[in-house]
């Protein structure tokens, strides 16, 4: 069973690796399509690690902007 000092630090973890993977779909977004909407950071901060990996994915494959922003709100709305 784990401590709550455990949980703590595995919550950090996560955490790091959510702010790490949304940092680069949005680094990625601007290098292939310049300014990224501030509405897209604010879907992005609410997603968990595994949809980030998802649209990290999109960010590489997707031929524009609101082509991204379509798989997001796909996601990013309860049930997606």
């Amino acid at each position: 069973m784990a401590t709550i000092a455990q949980e703590y630090i595995q919550e950090g973890i996560e955490k790091g690796l959510e702010q790490g993977v949304e940092k680069s779909i949005l680094r990625v977004l601007a290098r292939r399509f310049g300014a990224v909407p501030a509405e897209v950071q604010t879907q992005l901060d609410t997603l968990t690690l595994a949809d980030l990996e998802t649209l990290f994915d999109a960010a590489v494959e997707v031929d524009d902007l609101s082509a991204f922003a379509a798989r997001l709100a796909a996601i990013a709305k309860p049930g997606g």
